[in-house]
């Protein structure tokens, strides 16, 4: 039985496939499998445990400043106090810094450096 011209266009057009089609079935047609690196030992790239943070800011009381920072907004610290504070220590810190830093203390949030009263009223 011999096809007529409109059958075989009908064929035609149903083995051509759209980019996405084409790019769908290249994807699903090879799976790639990438090879499973080792993990490097955590034991040689971890820190001693009495190691401490100082973060961008540098260290202050022994912690980094920003969590001084928070740990000054649990006590109670207003922003003037705080700042005259980094100042005296000759940290150069942005006022939203500050701000940003005591909000934190106050709410708890994010770390907070275990100081006690004692300890910030040092800084005055």
């Amino acid at each position: 039985m011999k096809k007529s011209a409109t059958d075989k266009a009908i064929d035609s057009a149903a083995k051509k496939k759209t980019p996405h089609e084409q790019k769908v079935e290249a994807l699903t047609a090879t799976p790639v499998v990438k090879a499973k690196q080792p993990k490097p030992d955590k034991a040689a790239k971890s820190k001693p445990a009495d190691v401490q943070r100082k973060g961008k800011l540098g260290a202050l009381l022994g912690h980094s400043v920003i969590s001084v920072l928070r740990a000054m907004g649990k006590a109670g610290w207003d922003f003037d106090a705080a700042k005259a504070a980094l100042d005296k220590a000759k940290i150069a810190a942005a006022d939203h810094t500050i701000r940003r830093a005591l909000k934190r203390g106050r709410n708890g949030e994010m770390r907070i450096a275990p100081l006690g009263k004692k300890e910030l009223a040092a800084l005055t």
